[in-house]
């Protein structure tokens, strides 16, 4: 059997995937990742239907995976697609394309799914830390899970994602204070309609999960030792002015990024903005973990579960005299 595991997340702005290692102590460790720019929510988001560029860029880039799961051995993967593919009318052509050339089975979760996904992950990885809130910023949407102690009380799916927002308000380059505006009055009618004020009494200790935050937290950190990494709320507040002024090509060169990256971390750092200021938290913070990482404990406990069913059949077989 296989000691590797592969995890896919086909999200709205991109595609990654990741591997991991049975070492000899019995835990497991990334052995590879992969981050491929292939953006389904840009068509999604405006006409329904993902585009034929997409569509081809997808399927390149599982043929790529088919051969690092070859290449690997690996046996037991999960894939599985989030926003776009949620409401995609043709989203069924593009996952039966892909099984049907690289024989990778992908399933289309919900947002309730994906959430209780990125919990496990960051329950697994913040055992010091119990959050009022967990967040995930992806391209398509803003998922939202709201806790009591270690007891999660609700799960939100909010159109807030930044490759959809980019999409609807068309601000890809340099955002002008007309366009921020609206922008800002859109996300706090969304998250007053999910968290209402007063709900989230006293300020809320927020976990925010998702490539743009773990960039903004490196571009706005907290100061002082810290178990993980913070983004810090008023310091982003001062650095939002210079990247909301830029352009992509300005951007990419004084943050450091890629295009893509540069293209939505404006719109990111509003959306955490505006969160943050919604339940009046001054800093977030930031594991380093989300869906791929839940798709990969998963896939731990289902092996797990596999091997301890195989023994017991095996010691309930009669010795052959």
């Amino acid at each position: 059997m296989s000691n590797s595991l592969m995890a896919i997340d086909i999200g709205s702005n991109g595609i990654r995937m990741s591997i991991v290692r049975k070492t000899s102590k019995g835990s497991y460790r990334r052995h590879c990742k992969e981050r491929y720019s292939v953006r389904l929510g840009k068509s999604v988001f405006t006409t329904g239907k993902i585009g034929d560029e997409e569509m081809a860029s997808t399927l390149c880039a599982f043929r790529r995976m088919r051969r690092a799961m070859d290449q690997h051995g690996i046996q037991h993967y999960r894939a599985v697609a989030t926003s776009a593919c949620r409401e995609a009318a043709n989203a069924k052509v593009l996952l039966r394309r892909i099984e049907r050339k690289t024989g990778i089975r992908v399933e289309v979760i919900s947002g309730i799914q994906e959430a209780h996904l990125i919990r496990s992950a960051v329950t697994e990885l913040m055992d010091v830390l119990t959050p009022t809130l967990i967040v995930d910023l992806g391209g398509g949407s803003l998922e939202i899970n709201e806790q009591q102690g270690d007891r999660l009380l609700r799960s939100h799916t909010l159109p807030l994602g930044t490759l959809r927002l980019m999409e609807r308000f068309g601000c890809a380059g340099a955002i002008g204070s007309k366009k921020e505006k609206r922008l800002r009055r859109f996300i706090d009618r969304a998250l007053e309609e999910a968290l209402p004020s007063g709900l989230i009494e006293g300020g809320a200790t927020v976990v925010a999960c998702g490539g743009n935050p773990e960039e903004l937290a490196r571009i706005a950190p907290a100061k002082g030792p810290q178990l993980y990494d913070l983004l810090d709320l008023r310091r982003l507040d001062r650095v939002l002015p210079d990247l909301l002024e830029r352009d992509v090509v300005s951007r990419q060169k004084k943050y450091d990024i890629g295009r893509s990256r540069a293209e939505v971390i404006s719109i990111a750092a509003i959306v955490l903005s505006r969160l943050g200021r919604h339940v009046r938290s001054r800093s977030f913070a930031i594991p380093g973990v989300g869906l791929r990482e839940g798709l990969l404990l998963s896939l731990q406990k289902r092996v797990e579960q596999k091997t301890r069913r195989n023994a017991g059949d095996q010691r309930r077989i009669p010795a052959v005299s």
